[in-house]
């Protein structure tokens, strides 16, 4: 299985890619659990733009200003812009906050099916089934992205005036 944290795998796994149309890795990390778990291996088949869909599992090389790290998140927002290439928007399913956009030149592929540590775990990720469970996801996460941003302007509120009455004032 390739290991993408390293540079002859990442080699490989582009050269793959490239030659034959997808290719196998190895999940590391805990940013997709509960979905996927670090040590699950997974299929990364090449994607076009126009095929992005919402839900999503993409592996991608994240700008040099985050890191240049490569990603496997799900995406959580398209923008399609005409003469433009795709914006995509990604998170991880245990991250609060999603990725820095991305564009789909960015993109390397898509997750297709999951081979997990277990025989029993073996999922096909195009199935109706798979579909819905993305959408669900995704649509949590939006709601709970909406919610912290709502709890947190109140409580950056509360800190300042709790700052501001803790104050000693001076000679009145």
């Amino acid at each position: 299985m390739i290991q993408l944290s390293d540079v002859a795998g990442l080699d490989l796994f582009i050269e793959l890619l490239e030659q034959v149309g997808q290719a196998p890795v190895t999940v590391t990390g805990s940013s997709m659990c509960p979905f996927l778990a670090g040590g699950e291996s997974v299929i990364v088949e090449r994607v076009a733009s126009q095929d992005i869909r919402l839900g999503d599992l993409l592996v991608f090389k994240q700008a040099p200003s985050s890191g240049g790290h490569l990603l496997l998140h799900r995406v959580v927002a398209l923008r399609r812009r005409t003469g433009q290439s795709l914006w995509i928007q990604t998170q991880g399913d245990a991250c609060r906050w999603p990725d820095t956009p991305v564009s789909s030149d960015q993109v390397l592929g898509r997750v297709v099916s999951i081979r997990g540590c277990t025989p029993q775990r073996s999922v096909e990720l195009y199935q109706r089934e798979q579909r819905l469970r993305a959408w669900g996801i995704v649509l949590r996460q939006r709601a709970l992205r909406r919610l912290r941003s709502l709890v947190h302007v109140p409580v950056r509120v509360a800190r300042r005036l709790r700052r501001a009455l803790s104050m000693p004032h001076n000679g009145s």
